[in-house]
């Protein structure tokens, strides 16, 4: 494809070329390789008019195809990571004294995995307070004092960036949030 001479069909080419990186690197994230696929689709679908009639409907179907994989696959890593959202929040809906150091460092690990490669700022001070929070919890005996003031300003930072979110992830991140803030402020009593 990267040879034709249509402009059409050399960007379809390089957006496979981009898809083919993407999914060897594995450090591309669904998201990402979704923009793609849809992106890919779409093209098909509209080069799909251009080309020869007895072409023409199963280029069409492939380009749609490919738009609604594109769609399926972010859909699905946006309920993945709502759903891991969920897990923090069922952790600090427990009782903290009660959780195991090693269950509180991989609820930190799972949530600073979603937000460190965010292009957001804001996101990636969430995932800088995670990392200190983590290196308190790795202390032999972490104090609640030190605890207290992490998760006060975790729990502001979530809120604001919860009131922001898109849809499905506002009232989880808003939720979270407010428990984050307050477990900090009972620790600190």
């Amino acid at each position: 494809m990267h040879k034709a001479k249509e402009p059409e069909v050399k960007e379809i080419a390089n957006q496979l070329k981009q898809l083919k990186q993407y999914l060897k690197s594995n450090k591309a994230t669904g998201h990402e390789i979704s923009e793609v696929l849809i992106e890919i689709g779409e093209q098909t679908a509209n080069f799909a008019s251009d080309a020869e009639k007895d072409i023409r409907t199963p280029v069409r179907r492939l380009g749609k195809q490919l738009t609604k994989v594109g769609n399926f696959l972010g859909k699905a890593e946006e309920h993945e990571e709502i759903e891991e959202i969920d897990s923090v929040i069922e952790t600090f809906e427990e009782d903290l004294t009660q959780v195991e150091t090693d269950v509180a460092l991989g609820s930190i690990d799972k949530w600073y995995n979603l937000l460190h490669k965010s292009d957001c700022e804001t996101l990636q001070e969430i995932a800088n307070e995670l990392k200190q929070l983590k290196q308190v919890l790795k202390h032999k005996n972490p104090k609640p004092s030190d605890i207290s003031p992490i998760l006060e300003k975790l729990g502001g930072q979530t809120t604001t960036v919860g009131q922001e979110a898109k849809r499905g992830f506002k009232g989880p991140l808003q939720r979270l949030g407010k428990l984050l803030s307050r477990t900090g402020k009972s620790l600190a009593s």
